[in-house]
């Protein structure tokens, strides 16, 4: 359950800093019929769709990034992001954030 609590935690806090920040609250999950799925899907004013993958756990995994990889190359996006429980952050070469949930809300 550690996975869905916090996951919709996530959710949660966007939900919040968008209201606040007077942004659309439009969100959005995406599944194909295969069973790819992006955890949130985020219209960023100006710079087009944001997918993000939510991530619990505290080390980072290559598995975070395979519905991601999988979107980007449905999508074209250039841009997606991965918020998790752990605490380092990076950009991988393919487009990538890698980033501590916390400190996407600051």
């Amino acid at each position: 359950m550690r996975g869905a609590i916090f996951e919709s935690m996530v959710v949660t806090e966007v939900l919040k800093t968008r209201t606040n920040a007077g942004l659309p609250t439009d969100i959005y999950f995406w599944r194909d019929k295969t069973g790819h799925e992006v955890d949130l899907i985020l219209e960023i004013p100006g710079q087009g769709l944001l997918p993000i993958e939510i991530k619990s756990g505290k080390t980072i995994s290559k598995d975070y990034f395979k519905n991601l990889n999988y979107w980007s190359n449905l999508s074209g996006a250039a841009h997606s992001l991965v918020l998790y429980g752990g605490e380092q952050t990076e950009i991988r070469s393919n487009g990538v954030e890698v980033m501590n949930w916390r400190n996407y809300f600051q």
